[in-house]
């Protein structure tokens, strides 16, 4: 093997790298606030340019209704981790989201239902991750498996 292909072998694999570890996510959310006003079930969708293919997972958080200075919530807050169903953004409510994600709904004041179904799930993301309570059992969090 010459040189000259070695050395465009060894640039191309260092730009595939780069790309692959090195591109920037996009993150899409969505607010739910509760039937008291007192807290904010957060829909994070989380879009990584990667190559050879894209990732996404989706992330709920709950937090306080106060201001939050930056879109990075505390993972204590997490209610719920999963692979995105489906990488397709569009419009609801004048904001970009995903469509099949999975559904918020507060029930009761400090209840939350998480509707969603595991089956949609693209394959090769993180397992699955949820809670049934958070803030010492102040908000009950439900997962109903479509």
């Amino acid at each position: 093997m010459s040189s000259t292909l070695r050395t465009l072998s060894a640039g191309t694999a260092i730009v595939l790298f780069a790309t692959c570890h090195f591109a920037r996510a996009e993150k899409f959310s969505r607010a739910f606030v509760s039937p008291d006003q007192a807290y904010v079930a957060v829909l994070v969708s989380e879009i990584g340019n990667g190559f050879p293919s894209s990732s996404c997972v989706d992330t709920v958080f709950v937090v306080p209704n106060r201001p939050i200075t930056s879109d990075n919530y505390p993972s204590a807050s997490r209610a719920y981790v999963g692979g995105c169903h489906q990488l397709k953004m569009r419009l609801i409510d004048d904001k970009q989201a995903m469509p099949n994600g999975p559904q918020l709904r507060w029930t009761a004041p400090r209840e939350l239902n998480i509707v969603f179904d595991p089956k949609r799930a693209r394959i090769g993301v993180p397992a699955f991750y949820s809670v049934t309570s958070l803030y010492n059992g102040a908000i009950r969090i439900r997962n109903e498996p479509e």
